[in-house]
C-alpha cells in the first residue's frame, strides 16, 4: 500500500494553514520544507530527521518553491532539497512528495 494511503495528506489554502496545523497537530510539530528552488540550501532530504511524532512535509511548487508564509508556519522547520543530477532541474512536485515520503516512511518503520 502506497505512504500516500499511510500518512495523512492534506491540501490547505495558506490562509487556512496555520489554523488547521494548530488544531491537527497543536504547536509540538517539525516542519520540513521541501525546496527544489533553491538548489542545496538547507539538509538533503535523507539526512533529515523525521523520527519524531508529529512531522510535517510542505512542498513547494517546481518552478518557484514554497512561499514565504512557509517559513512562520512553525516554531521549528528545515529547509530540505533532492539532490539532483544535471541536467535534471528540477522533480515534479508529486515525485517529490513521493521520494521524501519514502524516506519518511523508511525512517519511522525503524523506530516501530
Amino acid at each position: 500500500m502506497g505512504c500516500g494511503l499511510r500518512f495523512p495528506v492534506f491540501e490547505e489554502s495558506w490562509s487556512d494553514a496555520p489554523a488547521v496545523l494548530k488544531r491537527l497537530l497543536g504547536d509540538n510539530y517539525h516542519l520540513f520544507i521541501a525546496d527544489g528552488s533553491s538548489g542545496t540550501v538547507g539538509l538533503d532530504y535523507s539526512e533529515a530527521d523525521y523520527s519524531g511524532e508529529s512531522v510535517v512535509v510542505l512542498i513547494g511548487s517546481e518552478a518557484t518553491g514554497p512561499s514565504e508564509k512557509a517559513n512562520g508556519l512553525s516554531k521549528r522547520s528545515d529547509r530540505i532539497y533532492i539532490p539532483m543530477l544535471r541536467p535534471v532541474e528540477s522533480f515534479n512536485a508529486g515525485v517529490a512528495a513521493s521520494i521524501i515520503l519514502a524516506e519518511v516512511a523508511k525512517q519511522r518503520s525503524k523506530r516501530a
